[in-house]
C-alpha cells in the first residue's frame, strides 16, 4: 500500500465519520465505492455487505438524499442511496457545493454568479437524459423544502446545527434562480432540443433582445412593428372585405362551387383552430412566466396579435370562404392566405436569420445574474422564507434506486436509457418498452418486489427477481421469473408509498437487473415537479388522468393507509 493509497482510505473513512456526525436522516452509514481506492485496500470485498452492513440496510429507506460536503474526495456532493452513502454516479453535483458556498458562506458574490451562470450553460447543453438523471436526484435531495440535503457542519458550510433549516432555504433559492430559467428555455426552443416546441416568436424573441438594453440595441423592435402591422393590416382588409360582401349582390354559383365550399370552409376552420388554440395557450402562459405578467409594449402587442386577431381570423375566414363567388381556386388561395397570417409572427426570426439557441441562452444568463442580484438583496432571513413558502419551493418528488445502479443519462456503450417507460398487458403477456413522454400508461401508483440474489445472498449490487405494479389507472401486472436467479434473498416484499410514479430506468434479462423509479406523493406534487425541474412532457390522457386522482385521495385496496418505505 503506498502511502497516497493509505491517504485515500484514511479520507474515506473519515468522510464517513462526517456523515455519521452530520447527517438528519439518522440512517446507518454505508460507503461501498470508495473514489480512486483499489478494492484490494478495503478490509471487505465491496461486492458484497458485511453481516453488520446487512442488518443496517434493513433500516434504511429508498429516498435519494444529498450530502454536501467541504471535505473533498475528488467529489463534495455525494448521492445516498438505499444502498450506499457514497452512490457511484455520472453527474457531477460539485456546482451546487461551489455555488451555495460562494453566495452563503464565502459571500463572494462574483464567484457565485459566475458558478451560477456555468452551471446553467452545462445544463442546457446537456443532452435530455443526462439532464433529466441530474435533475431528479436534486429534486429528491430539494423535496420537502430540502430536508433530505444534509450539510457537514463546519465554518465552510453550515456553522452550527441550528442554522440547518435557513440553510435549506437558502439553497432552494439558490437552486430556484437556474431552474426557473430553464424552464424559460424549455417553454421558448424546447427542452435540450428533443421537444417540439414552437413558442419563439418574433415579439418574445426581440424581448430576449432587447430587455434591459438601451439606445440603438433597442432596434430590433422594428421587427416587431413590422410584424404587428403586417398581419393588423391584413386582418382589417379581410374584415372590409367582409363588411364590402355583404353590401353588394352575390353572383349565381354552381350547386358544386356551394357545397364545395362548405367542405372547404369548414377544413379551414377546424385547421385554423388547430392553430389557434395552441397560440392562444402559448401567448396566456407567456403572459404568466416569460413576461412576468407586466403588460410592456411587446408584451400587448404579442397578445394582440397571437388572441386577439388570431380569433378573429379563424371566424373571419370561414365568413370569407363560405362567400366566395370567383370560383374554386380563388376559394383555395383565400383558405391559404388565411391560415399564413397567423404564423407571420413565428416565421419572421428564421427569415431574419436570427440564431434563437443563441438569444435565448444569452438572455437566460442575462436574467439569472439580475435574480441574484435580488437575492444578494435579501439580507433577511425572513425574505428568503416567505420566498420559499409563496414560490411553494421543495416540491415534494422521490428518486427511488431499487437497485445498485450507476446515476446517469442515456449511454450507448452501456445500452442504458433514463426516460419514462410504458407498462401494458395484451393478450400476449406484459410489455415495459421507453417513450419519449409521459404517457397514461406510464403512470404507476405502487410498485412491490423481492430482491433475488445471483450466487450470493450478501452481495451489494441485488436483482429483482419478482415485482408486482399497480397503474393509477387501476390495472395490475406481474413479472415473474424461475430458475437460480429467481430465489430470493429474503422473504421480504419490498414497497414505495402510495403515489405516482414513473419506471425511469429498467433492464431486464434472467432478471431485472436495474430498476430506477421517480415520482410524487400526490399527482398534484408530480404534475408540479414534472413542470418545474422541466423534466418529461405528458400527454394529455396522462394529465386527464392525473386529475382524476387529484380530485380524490390515491388509495390501494381500499385502503387509505401508506405503507412505509421499505415496509
Amino acid at each position: 500500500m503506498t502511502a497516497d493509497d493509505d491517504s485515500r482510505l484514511h479520507q474515506l473513512i473519515q468522510l464517513m465519520d462526517i456523515m455519521k456526525r452530520d447527517a438528519t436522516d439518522r440512517q446507518p452509514i454505508i460507503a461501498l465505492h470508495p473514489a480512486q481506492i483499489p478494492q484490494d485496500l478495503i478490509h471487505t470485498n465491496r461486492e458484497e455487505y458485511t453481516s453488520k452492513e446487512l442488518q443496517d440496510l434493513k433500516q434504511r429507506d429508498f429516498q435519494t438524499r444529498l450530502f454536501i460536503s467541504s471535505f473533498c474526495i475528488e467529489n463534495c456532493v455525494w448521492m445516498r442511496t438505499h444502498h450506499t452513502d457514497n452512490a457511484e454516479r455520472m453527474t457531477n453535483f460539485t456546482y451546487i457545493r461551489d455555488y451555495y458556498k460562494a453566495a452563503r458562506t464565502t459571500f463572494n458574490h462574483s464567484s457565485a454568479k459566475a458558478i451560477m451562470t456555468t452551471l446553467l450553460t452545462v445544463m442546457i447543453a446537456k443532452e435530455k437524459s443526462n439532464y433529466c438523471s441530474f435533475a431528479t436526484v436534486v429534486a429528491s435531495g430539494l423535496s420537502e423544502h430540502a430536508k433530505h440535503t444534509s450539510f457537514e457542519i463546519d465554518n465552510d458550510m453550515v456553522r452550527d446545527k441550528l442554522d440547518l433549516p435557513i440553510a435549506r432555504q437558502h439553497l432552494l433559492v439558490l437552486m430556484d434562480i437556474v431552474f426557473q430559467k430553464l424552464s424559460t428555455r424549455r417553454f421558448l426552443l424546447g427542452n435540450n432540443n428533443e421537444d417540439n416546441f414552437d413558442n419563439c416568436n418574433i415579439f418574445r424573441l426581440v424581448h430576449c433582445m432587447t430587455k434591459g438594453r438601451k439606445g440603438l440595441e433597442k432596434m430590433p423592435i422594428i421587427y416587431c412593428i413590422f410584424s404587428f402591422f403586417l398581419q393588423a393590416c391584413l386582418t382589417t382588409f379581410i374584415i372590409f372585405q367582409i363588411v364590402a360582401d355583404s353590401r353588394v349582390d352575390k353572383r349565381e354559383r354552381s350547386q358544386l362551387l356551394t357545397n364545395g365550399l362548405y367542405v372547404l370552409a369548414t377544413l379551414g376552420f377546424v385547421y385554423s383552430l388547430l392553430i389557434a388554440v395552441p397560440e392562444v395557450t402559448s401567448t396566456m402562459r407567456a403572459l404568466r412566466g416569460f413576461y412576468n405578467g407586466h403588460f410592456g409594449f411587446i408584451c400587448i402587442i404579442d397578445l394582440i396579435v397571437n388572441i386577439i386577431i388570431t380569433l378573429t381570423l379563424v371566424v373571419a375566414g370561414f365568413i370569407v370562404v363560405i362567400n366566395e363567388d370567383l370560383g374554386f381556386i380563388n376559394a383555395v388561395l383565400n383558405t391559404a392566405a388565411l391560415l399564413f397570417i397567423p404564423q407571420i409572427d413565428d416565421r419572421l426570426p428564421a427569415l431574419l436569420g436570427y440564431d434563437e439557441n443563441a438569444i435565448v441562452e444569452n438572455y437566460l444568463i442575462r436574467e439569472a445574474k439580475l435574480e441574484y442580484n435580488k437575492y444578494h438583496k435579501m439580507k433577511d432571513d425572513k425574505l428568503i422564507s416567505d420566498k420559499v413558502l409563496k414560490a411553494g419551493l421543495g416540491i415534494q418528488f422521490n428518486d427511488f434506486f431499487i437497485t445498485n445502479t450507476i446515476e446517469r443519462g442515456r449511454s450507448d456503450q452501456d445500452f442504458a436509457l433514463y426516460q419514462p417507460f410504458v407498462v401494458r398487458k395484451d393478450k400476449y403477456g406484459e410489455e415495459i418498452y421507453p417513450s419519449k413522454f409521459i404517457t397514461e400508461d406510464c403512470l404507476l401508483k405502487k410498485i412491490e418486489w423481492r430482491y433475488t440474489h445471483w450466487e450470493k445472498g450478501d452481495t451489494t449490487k441485488p436483482r429483482v427477481g419478482y415485482m408486482k405494479i399497480y397503474k393509477l389507472n387501476e390495472e395490475s401486472l406481474e413479472i415473474k421469473y424461475d430458475g437460480n436467479e429467481s430465489i430470493p434473498i429474503e422473504d421480504k416484499l419490498y414497497s414505495v408509498p402510495d403515489g405516482v410514479y414513473i419506471i425511469t430506468r429498467i433492464v431486464l434479462s434472467s432478471s431485472i437487473s436495474k430498476l430506477r423509479l421517480c415520482g410524487s406523493n400526490t399527482a398534484e406534487d408530480f404534475q408540479k415537479a414534472m413542470e418545474y425541474y422541466s423534466l418529461w412532457e405528458l400527454t394529455f390522457g396522462a394529465k386527464k388522468l392525473l386529475g382524476k386522482h387529484k380530485r380524490g385521495s390515491i388509495s390501494y385496496g381500499g385502503s387509505s393507509k401508506r405503507p412505509e418505505v421499505g415496509a
